[in-house]
């Protein structure tokens, strides 16, 4: 019987990647409350002087993102080793002292090279969810879209 040309360790990688690119992308939203505000701007043009900005919601915070690419990175590398389990039991008598700490050394580098793949994945995947939300909200009710997050620290050390 032909064995998979795709390995289990490698579909949980791809999977992993889809839902870390789908939690970053869904992350921000607009909630109903600045919706409304937006609506009411876009309807009453008279009302000047107001501050006609809306403000985004967040539903996790970035380390969120951290530990959900920790966890396929752990789940991958466990299927990974049970895959190659007998190919590295037959090499490690090959591979000496020195080269058993080499590999240990390459395995935690790719770990954290892929950690912060997956990690900068979802940070991108946010950035570009977070420019469609303002496009189309300058787009239907021209009103800008900011992160309070972002703009708090700046009000809290020059308030209104």
């Amino acid at each position: 019987m032909v064995g998979s040309t795709l390995p289990i360790w490698m579909a949980i990688l791809l999977a992993g990647t889809v839902i870390i690119v789908m939690v970053g992308y869904c992350n921000y939203y607009v909630p109903k409350d600045q919706k409304a505000k937006a609506e009411y701007f876009r309807n009453h043009p008279e009302v000047d002087g107001q501050d006609s900005s809306i403000y985004f919601g967040k539903r996790v915070d970035e380390i969120v993102y951290l530990v959900i690419a920790v966890v396929i990175v752990i789940l991958t590398s466990i299927f990974f080793f049970l895959d190659a389990y007998p190919v590295i039991v037959k090499r490690i008598p090959d591979f000496g002292f020195l080269g058993i700490i080499i590999s240990a050394f390459g395995y935690l580098l790719v770990f954290f090279a892929t950690v912060l793949f997956l990690f900068m994945l979802a940070v991108a995947s946010e950035s570009e969810a977070m420019k469609g939300i303002q496009k189309y909200y300058w787009g239907h009710y021209q009103v800008p879209v900011l992160d309070a997050s972002k703009i708090e620290p700046f009000l809290r050390k020059y308030p209104r």
